[in-house]
């Protein structure tokens, strides 16, 4: 039996179950009635708790260092910890100013640790002899970067500590510290735990944030590694959306430019007249779907029909997965 557009009714019928949703009873006794299908998780809601343990015993660990190295007892103290996908990872604090350090755990990369730059240069101030508050956010003398890098290297051996009483895998820098304002590129196929932390105990914003892979503190919240949050029959309900999405119909438009005219200039058009676009005739066009860029091509004719040749897909790269190889051209759509 199938629905509307050929989906089968028994697939929809699990994804529902999974999701715990209306159609049909709520499931209490498996992981997948956990699953929060608006946003990404690796973690059950239990197993969050666990992760939130985690936080606070890496908030203490670094406030022991910062009490330690800089006479700051003012601390640091979790905030709720919550996961996202890489993309949705990479781009939080972005567009706070703020230093990073990327993190590897087995020679693989794991995430980062950031740190908010008017509490950067407020440790720098203390570790210097100073005492006043920074007065706005500025560029860090060599000496003050060198230093705050030392800081940074000194937290995530905090963190590593943490993490291995903890069962989990031993985190360590992975390059230089930086304080770059584009968004951090993470898979975006793999899911993150973000373990914000405030300074002092009544912070309400992160001020510093460890951004960890899931499966790097699997071991830590008592997960095997691999492991998802498995529908009613066992299977993975990422899988199961999947299985069902990848079938469902989409309106895909192809874009050779745009440029601007003025409601006059539009009124006045007639048969006959050529509006110039910005766009030189080797340039690719690009193929949309909804208002995302998947494709970029070239303009090409199949059957006495226009066409759309694919020269770069940007979709199977966004998702980890290789392009096809080139087996000539493949008529799709109608």
């Amino acid at each position: 039996m199938t629905g509307p557009g050929g989906g089968n009714l028994a697939t929809i019928r699990r994804l529902i179950a999974a999701a715990g949703g209306s159609g049909g009873p709520i499931l209490t006794d498996v992981a997948c009635a956990e699953y929060d299908w608006h946003s990404p998780s690796h973690f059950t809601g239990p197993q969050m708790a666990r992760v939130g343990e985690l936080a606070t015993a890496v908030a203490g660990g670094l406030s022991k260092v910062l009490a330690e190295h800089l006479r700051d007892a003012t601390g640091l103290s979790a905030l709720p910890a919550r996961q996202a996908s890489g993309g949705q990872a990479g781009q939080t604090l972005a567009s706070r100013p703020g230093h990073r350090l990327s993190l590897s755990a087995g020679g693989k990369p794991c995430g980062m640790l950031w740190i908010d730059s008017v509490l950067a240069a407020r440790w720098i101030i203390r570790l210097l002899g100073g005492s006043e508050a920074p007065a706005a956010v500025r560029a860090l003398s060599d000496l003050e970067a060198g230093l705050l890098a030392d800081i940074a290297r000194r937290l995530v051996e905090a963190v590593a500590d943490c993490l291995r009483s903890a069962g989990g895998p031993a985190v360590q820098p992975e390059g230089d510290l930086t304080d770059e304002k584009t968004p951090l590129a993470l898979p975006e196929d793999r899911i993150y735990c973000l373990l914000p932390l405030a300074a002092g105990p009544n912070g309400q914003q992160a001020a510093v944030q460890l951004t960890l892979d899931c499966e790097a503190v699997d071991p830590a919240v008592g997960q095997a590694a691999e492991s998802h949050p498995a529908g009613p029959d066992g299977a993975d309900p990422r899988a199961l959306m999947t299985e069902h999405v990848t079938d469902a119909s989409v309106v895909a438009e192809v874009l050779v430019g745009r440029t601007r005219l003025t409601m006059r200039d539009v009124m006045d058009l007639s048969a006959g007249d050529v509006v110039l676009l910005p766009v030189r005739l080797d340039e690719p066009a690009q193929l949309l779907v909804g208002r995302s860029v998947v494709c970029e091509g070239y303009a090409a004719q199949a059957d006495g029909k226009y066409a759309f040749q694919i020269a770069r897909n940007f979709a199977c790269a966004s998702a980890g997965r290789p392009a096809a190889k080139d087996k000539g051209p493949r008529q799709k759509g109608t």
